[in-house]
């Protein structure tokens, strides 16, 4: 059984491949070696047999001779048939829940548009083939709203990796059974992430996990006004302790907690009132000032910059607020940076 899926808008400065083999991209660490970066596809490819091709056809089959893409084997000889087409199922589901977490690590490391739109399990027989077919359903686009490739050396793979444990941790809700790990808890749900399982969702009270669903819904809009609200969202989620005064709350706190001095504060509160500005006019249907609507590029993309820090931050070094509530929130922020 092989699995793959095309890398769209990216181009990898890596003198290893096999970086990609990691226990995160991995199906089982005794049955599968992980994913490895393959070339395009040529014609003479021991995929590229008259089953694969009939298969997915001649404009997916475009996509993996014109673009690098991951690929795997998983050895199945020895499955029994009455369970093979469950475990194909949960295997492709799995390393598809495992791929969405890697992209989300990869935002957490610098912007991109990087996709995997189509993820395919091809099973070989000789008696007959048979292929598994997974669609994205959402895309996801830059800060700036646009399709744009971005270069990933190995430094930054390297960074992904550490990144994923944590996006593992907040993404795979495990509220409701705090004994049971991620690997448990996924097979229990079908290797599904969490954001489409909504009774986790709505029970959810951490912040983290909150905003990284607000930054997903981001990532996925490339309409710039609804991706600014999204950020500030994400924002709200993560430092703000009740309804009122949000605006202030936001700005100052975002500030306070990933500003280095005086100076980069001030900027960074400036532009979250900015991006403010910007998402009420979009939210409560008012026309856009031409001096906003001139910079939407630049505010979302400032804003983006800044959530990402801020999420950052907070996970490397307050991890503590994922769960503090209203005035929990306001007393912490308080102590550690106010009056500190």
């Amino acid at each position: 059984m092989h699995m793959f899926c095309s890398l769209v808008n990216v181009q990898f400065e890596i003198e290893d491949p096999h970086i990609f083999k990691s226990e995160q991209l991995s199906i089982s660490k005794d049955t599968l070696e992980g994913f490895t970066l393959e070339d395009p596809l040529k014609e003479e490819d021991f995929l590229l047999n008259d089953d694969l091709t009939q298969s997915i056809g001649k404009m997916d089959l475009g996509e993996y001779r014109r673009n690098e893409f991951l690929g795997t084997q998983y050895d199945i000889s020895d499955v029994d048939l009455s369970q093979e087409d469950a475990l194909i199922i949960k295997q492709s589901r799995k390393v598809s829940a495992s791929l969405d977490m890697w992209l989300l690590a990869l935002w957490l490391v610098k912007d991109h548009a990087v996709n995997t739109n189509i993820l395919y399990t091809h099973i070989y027989r000789w008696e007959n083939s048979s292929t598994l077919r997974i669609k994205k359903e959402n895309l996801t686009y830059m800060a700036n709203g646009l399709h744009e490739s971005v270069k990933i050396n190995t430094e930054e793979l390297e960074r992904v990796h550490d990144w994923l444990s944590f996006v593992e941790n907040y993404v795979v809700s495990k509220s409701n059974h705090p004994k049971k790990s991620s690997e448990e808890y996924l097979i229990e749900n079908n290797y599904a992430l969490d954001y489409g399982n909504l009774d986790e969702i709505y029970r959810s009270d951490d912040r983290i996990s909150r905003a990284l669903i607000f930054v997903t819904a981001a990532r996925n809009q490339a309409f710039l006004s609804a991706k600014i609200a999204n950020y500030i969202s994400a924002i709200e989620a993560l430092v703000t302790s009740d309804k009122g005064s949000l605006v202030m709350q936001a700005s100052e706190r975002t500030a306070m907690i990933i500003g280095k001095d005086r100076a980069e504060k001030i900027r960074i509160h400036d532009a979250l009132r900015e991006a403010y500005s910007t998402r009420s006019s979009y939210v409560h249907g008012d026309a856009l000032k031409k001096t906003l609507e001139a910079k939407l590029k630049n505010i979302s993309v400032t804003t983006d910059d800044i959530v990402r820090r801020l999420i950052k931050e907070i996970i490397s070094n307050h991890p503590e607020i994922a769960k503090l509530k209203g005035d929990k929130l306001t007393e912490w922020y308080k102590e550690n940076f106010l009056f500190s």
